[in-house]
Parts: C-alpha cells; structure tokens; sequence
C-alpha cells in the first residue's frame, strides 16, 4: 500500500469519526456523564450485559446462569450467554473506563467501523475511492440503523462483521485460496455471535444472498476448489459458533422455553415507508408530520426504531447503479429485492391499510431463531448494504468529480436523519450508589414493573453490584413480568382482588423476607404524585425518612430478626409456620403471622385463623389469603417469608382460649396437610393456647 492510498484509508476513517460525532452530538461531549440514546431505554441493558458478562467470566460462572438479577428466583436467560462478540470487545475497556464510557466507546466505533467495512468491501468491488467513501456513510448513518441507535440496540449497530465477510466471500469464489476463507470463516462466527437476531436477519440471509447469486453468477467458473473452500470458511464458522449456539439451541428446545415477543405486525415494514423521511427530521420533520401515515407510525420519536427510510436519492442512485453494471448488480439487487420483500412482514401492509396478502416471511417466522424473532424490518439492514453498494456503482458510471460526490454524501446523509441533536441519554448512576457494594441484601428498585425502572435497576447495579428484584433482559423469565407487577401493587398500592391493603408490618415483613436491605425510589420517569405517594407509604413502613440522591430517594430496610424453627409445618413441609402473635384489645384480636416458603405452593391457599374459647366455641375467625389477599401463596419463592396480620372481633372471656392456624382451598374447602414442630396440630391446623 503506497503512501496515497495510506491517506485515502486515514481520510475514510476520519470522515466516518466526524460524522459519527456529528449525529450522535451531543454523545462525544457527555461520553462520561451520559449513555448514548433515549432515557431509560434498551441502551442500558446493553450497558449492563456488557458489565455482567464481565463480572460473570471473572467469577467463574455462566452468563446465562443471571446470578445477579430476577431475585428471589434463580432464574436462567438463556440468550445471555449465546453471544459473546461485543462482550469480549469491552473486557479490556474495563481496566480504563467505566460501564457508561464502555457502552458509548462501543456506540461510536460501532458507527464509525460500520462505515470502514463497507469502505472496504465496496472498494474491493468497485475500485473507486469516491464511491466506496459514499457506499460506507450510506451504510453506516442509513436511517433504519440510526433509529435503533436511538434506542441503543447496540447488536444493530454493530454491523461492520458482515461487509468483512462478504469481502472475504467474494475473494474467496474469486481466487480461491485458504486465507480468503478463514477470514470469511472468522467474520461470519463473529458476527453470528454479536446476537442471534443479528443471526438470523443479517448474518445468514446477507451470506446466502450475496455469496449465493453470486456464486451463481459465476457458475460456469466454479471448480472442486471452491467447494473446498467453501467447507473451510463453514468450517471455522461453525467451530467458533457452537460452543454457545449449540448449548443455546438444545437448553432452549429441550426447555420448551417460549423466547418468542409479540409485535411482529408492528415490526413490519410498510413500502410506503421506504421513501418518507422521519417526522422528527429537524429541517422538514414538521411538515411530514402532517401526513396521517407518519403521524401514525410515530406518534413518538421513540417510535424511531422502526423507521424504513432507505432515501430517495440513494434509492434513485442505486436503481442507476443496478442498470448501468448489468455484471456486478445481480447479487446486490436481488439481495435488496429479497430483503425488501422479508421485511414487509407475515402480511403486506401498504400505505397503513392491510392488503391480506400473505408474505414469505410467514413461513420463514416458523424456523427457531426467527420464531423467536418479532423484527423482520432488521432485514432493512440488508437492504442499505445493497442500496449502499449500487450507489456506489453508480458513481462509478457517473465518473463524478469530488466535489460532486462529497454533495451527493452531504444529501444522502442529512437527508437521512432520523433526529437531531441526539437525545442527552440516560444520566449515569449517582456517586453515593457506590456505597451500597459494602453491603449485604437485595437492592429493590421502585416501581419496579416500569420498564424504564427495570433498566435503570440494571444500569444501577453497575455501580452497587448488588442483586436485584426484577430486571429485564432481551425476554423476561416465565412468570417475571406478573411477579413485579404484584410486588409493586403490594408495596406501594393494592393488588387486583385483594381485600385490603397491606398494613405497614406487612410491607417491612414482605421487603424483609425477600433479604431486600436498601430501597430505591425512582423519580425519573415516574410521575411527581406518585413518588410522593410512594415515600409517604414507605416512610410509614419503614419508620425512616428516604436519603435523597437527587435521581433515587434510599431507603435502607432494617434487619430481620433471625428466625426460629418452625411451629408447625404444611404440604409435607413445603409451608412452614414460623412465628403468631397475637395482641389484645377490648373486643378484637390481632394476630401477625409469620410464614417461609421452603418450595413454591401449586396453588392458591386461604389462611384461616380460628379463636376457639374454652368450651371449644368458635368466637372469632379471620379467614383471607396471605397478607389480605396481596401476596398470595403462588408467589412465595422458596427460602422466602412474609408477614400475615389478621383481625379477630370476638365477645366474651377469652380464658383458656386457643388459636387455630392454617391453610386451605377457598374453592373445595380441602385443608392443607399440617405437620407438628413445637406446635401440636388437629385436624391439619396448629393449635396455639392464647395467653392472656
């Protein structure tokens, strides 16, 4: 490589940084202060898979394995540890940045080596710097991936595997040779292993297309060495891919876990999509934004992950490029035909109106990795690789002067955009959450079933690194999204069905029992009113004023008082009956009952507490499920406890008189099998003398 073409490559990736920087600003200014993208969205469960597969790796265990979140569960993800690319990026990164620098170093190289592979590949192809520069910012800034960068589905952006793939493709059907095909081995495993999504509507389609017809296109000059060839790069591919996808695979089928999403219909691409710029543009965004259909897709700009606009002019360039170089088009516009086609989705939808016309992409969404997909618009990703590479064979035809296409990069680029400024991102953790890695316990943050506090729950325990309830990731576990739901109606409202609210013992006793030591209040994105209300219920609680940390108000949950052997056991011990006590006023009883789950109950058991006087008389009952109903026994994780208050009225002379305690089926009436401990038990309750 001579010194001029040492420059054209430094100029490349130059150009690349300024425009990464430029479209994303003001992410290069808040690098250390901010998260790239929207607030509170997926970019910090990125940050955080990035930061737990480290903490993971050093300890020894399998990412998969979420050791640190879905407390008190011990709940797999099985789609945490099946793609390891972007992880083993940031290991290094650790030893210098923190988590948020981590992610946005990732953010920004992502964009700008993007940009650099297809300046690569398109060079190989076309041999013009001018249209290899204009296919690279194309590729790189196109619209669709810039509005899941909004989002921060860092996997998305990071798309510079296959165009080093394909380059290394093409050489090899070329000039056959081993070098050509481990590379094209090594770039497809790497980027197979950035994530199954990425897998399945990038990686495997991109190669079969391009490679495929090209393949085809040369067929007559095809030999037993390229076969060879050939089964060499499969080769190295498969060799650096099932290690995880094979574990990945036989867990998840073997499981019968359901790592399906719905919004497949929402995911789809709309054709009339393709050539409408986003309503957020800052020159003419307000003007599109009269257009119903726009109005429709995105009525937020947070809709802007799904944006299909590929751009007019390079759409026009690219269907020149396709008719004035009949030799190399072909696997680049039917790659771009078939892509457009799959993204449109299991039904076409054309300009909002259903047409129930059946796509192909009905049948595609019945193999595995697509099953469990919800996003045939990603094949977008497809599609600007294609436009980006007959644009550039367009430019070539044109024989354009730099100037020209230095215009043409300007108007494809900013014609593009999606939003500007980028959004400010998500504030990094506040300095004091540091403190909290001293501690033992579970970190709770509220309200929790919040999608937005979800991530922010995992974005903070980058800085604390303690476990938490709750945190969502790619798919919640089974039964995850109900379990947050009810904790947060049980703690801070009432649950559906429940005949009360819990009482202040009941709301310690439940954090207690779940070893919750530190309680964090979210205020952003969590109405004004309902932080207060949060607080004041918590305050009552806890009996302990917040410390406010401007983004969080802390909570620290005294410690349980160590618990006792059982009174009596049920269900051959998977309930045990841990502590009743009962307080005297004139005319009514209250009792605190204190239960641990030692296995999770099938089903859902009423409490009955029976006051019986010394003639054997029933005078007073309560009878409810636990804590009146807002956490019942199907939510009893093992190793668990709470606290159940009960109210007995009674009349007359409680001398001599006994409580009754235990479970049973509010449906047949069928009582829980009872075991004695320090309790005596008749007939499947345990019977406590009442002392007076």
């Amino acid at each position: 490589m001579n010194r001029a073409h040492r420059w054209a490559w430094v100029g490349a990736l130059a150009l690349y940084v300024a425009l990464a920087v430029v479209l994303t600003w003001p992410v290069a200014r808040q690098f250390s202060t901010h998260v790239a993208g929207f607030s509170g969205r997926d970019s910090l469960q990125y940050t955080w898979s990035l930061w737990w597969s480290r903490q993971a790796w050093l300890q020894g265990l399998d990412p998969a394995s979420a050791a640190y979140i879905y407390h008190p569960w011990q709940a797999r993800n099985v789609l945490l540890g099946v793609a390891p690319t972007l992880d083993a990026l940031a290991l290094p990164l650790y030893a210098l940045l923190t988590p948020t620098q981590v992610y946005n170093v990732l953010f920004l190289a992502s964009l700008v080596l993007s940009g650099m592979s297809m300046y690569w590949l398109a060079l190989d192809r076309i041999h013009s710097r001018q249209g290899a520069l204009l296919a690279g910012a194309i590729f790189a800034f196109a619209a669709p991936r810039m509005g899941h960068a909004l989002l921060g589905h860092l996997t998305h952006i990071a798309a510079w595997w296959l165009p080093l793939a394909l380059l290394f493709g093409l050489r090899m059907l070329e000039r056959p040779g081993p070098l050509a095909a481990i590379l094209c081995g090594l770039f497809s495993g790497l980027g197979i292993l950035v994530a199954p999504v990425v897998a399945a509507y990038t990686m495997a389609p991109g190669l079969a297309f391009v490679l495929g017809f090209e393949a085809l296109r040369r067929r007559r000059h095809l030999r037993r060495e390229h076969l060879g060839m050939l089964a060499l790069a499969i080769l190295v591919t498969a060799l650096l891919t099932a290690p995880t996808y094979g574990p990945f695979v036989i867990e998840a089928l073997r499981e019968g876990q359901d790592l399906s999403a719905e919004g497949t219909a929402l995911y789809s691409v709309d054709p009339a999509l393709l050539v409408l710029p986003s309503p957020y543009h800052p020159v003419w965004g307000r003007l599109l934004q009269r257009l119903p259909l726009l109005r429709t897709e995105f009525p937020e700009a947070n809709d802007l992950e799904r944006i299909a606009y590929l751009g007019v002019l390079p759409l026009v360039l690219a269907i020149y490029g396709a008719f004035v170089d009949r030799r190399q088009r072909w696997p680049w516009l039917v790659t771009l035909l078939l892509a457009l086609v799959l993204a449109t989705g299991p039904t076409l939808v054309l300009a909002g109106r259903s047409t129930g016309i059946p796509m192909p992409y009905a049948l595609l969404q019945r193999l595995p990795l697509f099953a469990w997909g919800r996003t045939p618009e990603r094949f977008l990703q497809l599609a600007s690789l294609a436009v980006a590479m007959l644009v550039g064979l367009a430019v070539v035809s044109l024989r354009l002067k730099p100037w020209a296409t230095g215009g043409l990069l300007v108007v494809c680029v900013l014609g593009g955009l999606t939003l500007w400024p980028f959004p400010d991102g998500t504030a990094a953790p506040p300095e004091q959450l540091g403190t909290l890695a001293r501690y033992e316990g579970v970190v709770l943050d509220l309200p929790i079933s919040k999608r937005q506090i979800g991530n922010l729950a995992l974005y903070y325990q980058t800085q604390h690194g303690r476990p938490i309830v709750g945190g969502y990731i790619h798919r919640d576990p089974s039964g995850q999204r109900a379990y947050v739901k009810a904790l947060d109606e049980a703690l801070l409202s009432q649950a559906d069905g429940a005949a009360r609210r819990m009482t202040g013992a009941e709301r310690l006793g439940l954090l207690q029992g779940l070893d919750v030591r530190h309680l964090l209040v979210h205020r952003d994105h969590v109405k004004e009113a309902d932080v207060a209300h949060a607080v004041d219920i918590l305050t009552a609680a806890l009996r302990v004023a917040p410390e406010d940390w401007h983004a969080v108000l802390v909570f620290e949950v005294p410690e349980a008082t160590p618990v006792q052997e059982p009174l009596a056991s049920f269900d051959d011990g998977a309930i045990e009956l841990l502590s009743v006590a009962a307080h005297q006023t004139p005319g009514q009883l209250e009792v605190a009952l204190q239960w641990r789950a030692q296995a999770m109950p099938e089903r859902a058991w009423s409490v009955f507490v029976h006051l019986i006087d010394a003639n054997g008389g029933r005078v007073g009952q309560s009878d409810s499920e636990p804590a009146g109903g807002n956490w019942p026994t199907t939510l009893w994780a093992p190793g668990t406890t709470i606290v159940d208050e009960h109210t007995l009225r009674f009349d007359g002379d409680l001398a001599g008189a006994i409580l009754q305690v235990g479970l049973y089926d509010t449906m047949t009436g069928e009582r829980l099998p009872a075991k004695p401990a320090t309790l005596t038990v008749q007939q499947d309750a345990a019977v406590l003398p009442l002392m007076q």
